[in-house]
């Protein structure tokens, strides 16, 4: 999670500075991991997929020299999941 703090004002304005948690994300905590990766392995739209839209975003943060574990670590497990194909109920 990035957050914005505000920092004491140098020679007379305000400073901003971006801080990021250094444990991942919760979405909430009503949802672990696997339903958060279930949902976004089965999830779609009109422009696609969650799946689709996941892998693009880690894929050009990584090329603007951002590599997310956390989210490559999602990415990989969602596309685990959609090599498996549905489950059984």
């Amino acid at each position: 999670m990035i957050d914005r703090e505000p920092r004491p004002p140098t020679a007379g304005r305000s400073a901003h500075s971006l801080s990021r948690s250094a444990a991942p994300p919760r979405l909430s905590s009503d949802l672990t991991e696997d339903v958060v990766v279930e949902a976004l392995a089965t999830a779609a739209g009109e422009r696609g997929t969650m799946a689709e839209y996941l892998r693009s975003t880690v894929e050009h943060l990584e090329a603007r020299g951002i590599h997310d574990r956390y989210l490559w670590q999602v990415q990989e497990r969602v596309a685990g999941r959609l090599e498996r194909g549905a489950i059984a109920d």
